[in-house]
């Protein structure tokens, strides 16, 4: 008799977990209290971050069949059957974790990554995203809980509810190192993070892309509103006035508003008709090629502020390049592959705890790239990326791509035996580099 079982990169997701001591650090919080499972809510969250980062995006009822085919006694480390790893189980799990704190449980593991990994946080990027939440409208009845609504969507989804992510990262490895959940009509100028936006140093910066890809729709912009000015000034002309004072307010006002035009020949005359006597604005207007080749020329042009003082121009403008880690970050969470921008859970409360996980599952993602880079650079070792170049610098996903195929098999004979099947050079490079911990997965 013999079975296989799928393992393919999960190995490694688990080896990181363990590194990190997830399932112990939960466990020894939050122990388990009820006798319907027999899995632990530490274990729970590791299946939960293993379905997440298997890029299958199943919801929670899908869990079991994601499960019945992946090789749950070795990366659980005892006989586990996948019926224990049900939506109920699951449910229970995010309430527990609801419960305890989620800003402050996530801070506690995102500490426990950076610290295995030696990282020395000194600058960091925050932003925000939307997820929209599909079902029945939510009632919100949690009195400190996030609230989902409407707001400004930015998954184009404006009618329907949604809930707001707040990130902080660093700026080294992209690993979240803050997580907030907050109302889904919250402006991302307000959010639960403060920080010191006084005694600032300004660095002015000119790109020549930057005027390259600006100048075409400036000019546009030139010649619709100096047609404009042209317009109104016409209209000017034709209007009437009962005294001198009062069409010389209108002219200044009009004046005062001109981009790219000036007027000339100006002069009030009092006009009398059917006994009447009124006054009009008599003069011209004309483009000025001065302002608007000053406009143009200042597109190129941008400044950053910072209250780090000590940093150069140019690792003020090298930090503020890398703010795209963060972006990058809600570009994973919200793939296809991933877990949706959608979110299908019935209450607020686990839909912030999902969040945190989701959130927990990039620190994973991105903890696993940045030691992988570290190590290949240290020992000067290539893998080869998707047009076969050697490369120091795989990303995470490629690497988990490659995995994909290995399998447990186990022939029931006299004694139960174990063989691992397609494991190549290539996994054995990266499985050498990263060392014991995630061998033993492979093995």
């Amino acid at each position: 008799m013999y079975s296989t079982q799928r393992i393919d990169h999960l190995g490694l997701i688990s080896g990181l977990i363990d590194e990190i001591g997830v399932v112990e650090y939960i466990d020894s919080i939050i122990p388990k209290t009820s006798n319907n499972t027999k899995m632990s809510h530490g274990e729970l969250l590791k299946a939960m971050l293993l379905n997440g980062l298997g890029f299958t995006s199943q919801p929670l009822y899908l869990y079991s069949e994601f499960f019945s085919e992946k090789a749950l006694d070795k990366l659980f480390k005892r006989e586990v059957d996948a019926s224990e790893i049900n939506d109920k189980a699951l449910g229970r799990t995010l309430d527990t974790l609801y419960d305890y704190g989620l800003n402050d449980l996530y801070f506690n593991l995102a500490e426990k990554i950076i610290t295995s990994l030696g990282i020395n946080v000194n600058t960091a990027h925050i932003d925000t995203t939307s997820f929209h939440v599909d079902g029945n409208k939510y009632e919100n009845t949690c009195v400190n809980g996030v609230k989902i609504t409407h707001g400004y969507s930015k998954d184009h989804r404006p009618d329907l509810q949604q809930v707001i992510l707040n990130l902080i990262v660093d700026n080294k490895s992209s690993i979240p190192l803050f997580f907030q959940a907050i109302n889904g009509n919250q402006s991302d100028k307000v959010t639960g993070f403060k920080y010191a936006n006084t005694n600032l140093s300004l660095h002015t910066f000119y790109s020549a892309e930057n005027m390259k890809c600006k100048k075409k729709s400036a000019i546009k912009r030139i010649s619709k509103l100096t047609s404009e000015e042209h317009k109104e000034f016409k209209k000017l002309l034709k209007e009437q006035y009962d005294c001198e004072t009062d069409a010389e307010k209108e002219l200044q006002k009009f004046t005062a508003k001109l981009k790219f035009s000036a007027v000339c020949n100006i002069h009030i005359v009092k006009e009398i008709k059917a006994n009447s006597a009124y006054y009009k604005i008599h003069g011209d207007i004309f483009s000025v090629i001065a302002k608007q080749k000053d406009y143009i020329s200042k597109l190129g042009y941008f400044t950053l502020a910072t209250n780090a003082h000590e940093l150069s121009s140019i690792e003020v403008l090298s930090k503020y390049k890398e703010q795209q880690r963060v972006e990058r970050g809600f570009r994973f969470l919200k793939s296809d592959e991933f877990f949706t921008s959608a979110i299908y859970l019935k209450t607020p409360e686990r839909i912030e705890s999902l969040l945190m996980i989701m959130t927990l599952s990039l620190a994973v993602y991105s903890a696993i790239e940045y030691k992988i880079r570290l190590l290949m650079v240290a020992k000067n070792v290539f893998f080869l990326d998707q047009k076969k170049e050697e490369t120091k610098n795989p990303t995470a996903r490629w690497v988990f791509y490659c995995f994909k195929g290995i399998d447990i098999l186990m022939v029931d004979a006299e004694d139960i035996q174990f063989f691992i099947l397609n494991l190549q050079d290539r996994h054995k490079t990266i499985l050498d580099l990263l060392g014991d911990s995630y061998w033993k997965y492979y093995r």
